[in-house]
């Protein structure tokens, strides 16, 4: 523990990190207004690894322990500085050709305090020394990184000679501020000499107040002249001189979007609470729900924050509190946004739509459900647009919370675009929605015919064939063989479009007939049926 109060100055001997944690220690720093130096000696991080040397060959290398063990911060004042070729916090330098592929048993955890890294020519402020990579996580904290020539801020060390795409960054939280040497990126990779793999590996941001600056790289990302990073951003505040293409995880590519907070800015405040196209914000992102990591943000000086949005489909609603007064603005989210939030704002409703009464393949939607999530009243300004599917649809009915949209039939199975826009007092937050319609793809088959078997009166006048589902009113065809002197007429359709009903005259005694055709019926999805030949009846043999 740090003490509180007091001031500690710590310095590596020969080589030596000023704090040496090597490969399977742990150190944990915890305090509140106590303060650390600790400096590393040549080759030695400020806290973290070291190095032991053998000059037998004329360079230096690493007899062990260049790695840093797990090193985890709670809190206090700590500013580390790493000696030449090592990281501020994080690992050393094992000389040529000697590097290490940090993984969990090397990983650097800060939870709180205020921690400042600077890494020594070819170090990363916080993660590897030259040649090695990173394993980071900031959950919260004031935190300022300084990478040493050709190395990130936060990240990897120059010449990185493991797999580079296995380093981790991650941050929560906190306040976090990562500017690279020179070469280097802000978060992320190392600057690229020809040798080694230099990319920033996985960056993860959910949270926190991040501002990275690259110096020669990108702020977030790679190096100069080295590939580019895995970069996944759910939440936070996050402004970066540039970043490597990010997404959201689960499969959206998601754009900077700069937001002022208050047509009179909000400078210097907590975000409290928001909602982005009706999706609340929370502390803990969830990119599977829509929900947008808050924890830690805070405008900046000039009202400013810095979001990772996905594109929109039509314009949404953005809404931010601060200072428990809440701002908003209805906008396209496109690949580069900046708007003004004002206040006040108006009654926004937020709404889901799902197709009812449909399943793939084996049967029809029968709709389409709105669902507010508060009470809306006089709602128009409905667009149904069809994509890859379609659909006809009926009269609109529903109250309060819930609206049904009938389908009178989907042409085609597939998405179509639900759209609603403002309408009366209520402001729409979100955007299109895209709703999958099932069609029915099974035929329809024919259950029974009548008449049918034997024992068929001559005089009978009334032929039926009933199929195993609703059918369309258009009638197919039914022929009997033999058919001379046959009168074979359509008369109507009964239980629910199911029985197909005709006029029959001219039956002979002691014949045997056959439904020669029963054929081009449809269901009201369209199938049409399978020709159904070959049934049979008798009538009887006069007495």
């Amino acid at each position: 523990n740090l003490a509180d109060g007091t001031t500690s100055r710590l310095t590596g001997g020969s080589h030596g990190a000023g704090i040496c944690v090597p490969p399977s220690a742990t150190l944990t720093i915890e305090g509140n207004t106590g303060t650390l130096f600790a400096t590393g000696s040549r080759m030695g991080a400020g806290i973290g690894g070291s190095t032991s040397v053998n000059y037998s060959s004329g360079n230096p290398e690493a007899a062990g322990g260049i790695a840093n063990g797990i090193i985890t911060i709670y809190g206090g004042t700590i500013t580390a500085a790493g000696g030449y070729q090592a990281a501020g916090i994080g690992g050393a330098t094992g000389g040529y050709s000697v590097g290490y592929k940090a993984d969990a048993a090397n990983a650097i955890t800060i939870n709180g305090g205020m921690v400042t890294a600077t890494g020594g020519q070819w170090g990363a402020g916080i993660g590897g020394g030259r040649f090695s990579t990173s394993y980071t996580i900031i959950n919260g904290g004031t935190v300022t990184a300084n990478g040493g020539a050709q190395s990130a801020g936060i990240g990897n060390g120059y010449e990185p000679l493991q797999d580079a795409t296995t380093a981790v960054t991650t941050i929560t939280g906190g306040n976090v501020t990562a500017t690279g040497g020179s070469g280097g990126s802000g978060i992320g990779g190392a600057a690229k000499d020809g040798s080694g793999d230099a990319r920033g590996g996985n960056i993860t941001i959910s949270g926190g107040m991040v501002k990275a600056t690259g110096n020669g790289g990108d702020g977030i990302g790679a190096g100069s002249g080295a590939s580019s990073a895995a970069l996944i951003i759910t939440g936070g505040s996050v402004a970066a001189s540039s970043t490597a293409q990010a997404t959201n995880g689960e499969g959206a590519t998601v754009f900077l979007n700069t937001l002022t907070v208050g047509s009179a800015p909000v400078a210097n405040t907590s975000i409290t609470a928001g909602r982005i196209a009706g999706v609340a914000c929370a502390a803990t992102a969830d990119a599977t729900s829509g929900v947008y990591g808050i924890k830690d943000v805070k405008t900046a000086g000039d009202g400013k924050v810095y979001f990772y949005l996905p594109q929109s489909d039509g314009n949404e609603v953005v809404r931010l509190t601060a200072n428990s007064t809440e701002y908003g603005y209805k906008y396209a989210r496109t690949t580069t946004a900046t708007q003004t939030l004002s206040s006040p704002i108006p009654t926004c409703v937020s709404y889901t739509a799902v197709q009812t009464g449909g399943a793939n393949g084996t049967a029809t939607s029968t709709g389409i459900t709105l669902t507010f999530s508060d009470s809306v009243s006089g709602l128009t300004n409905i667009t149904i647009t069809p994509g890859t599917g379609a659909a006809v649809t009926g009269t609109l009915s529903g109250s309060a919370t819930t609206y049904t949209i009938p389908l009178t039939s989907v042409t085609t199975q597939g998405d179509v675009k639900v759209g609603i826009a403002d309408f009366g007092s209520y402001v729409i937050e979100n955007g299109n929605r895209t709703v999958a319609l099932f069609k029915d793809g099974i035929k329809p088959t024919v259950a029974s015919v009548s008449p049918s078997g034997t024992g068929i009166s001559q005089s009978t006048t009334a032929l039926s064939v009933t199929f195993d589902e609703d059918m369309d009113a258009t009638a197919g065809t039914v022929t009997l063989s033999p058919a001379t002197g046959l009168t074979l007429t359509f008369n109507n359709w009964t239980n629910g479009n199911t029985t197909a009903n005709y006029i029959l005259s001219g039956l002979n005694h002691n014949t045997t007939y056959t439904y020669t055709t029963i054929s081009g019926f449809k269901d009201k999805a369209g199938n049409e049926m399978e020709a159904d030949n070959g049934r049979t009846f008798e009538t009887q043999t006069p007495q």
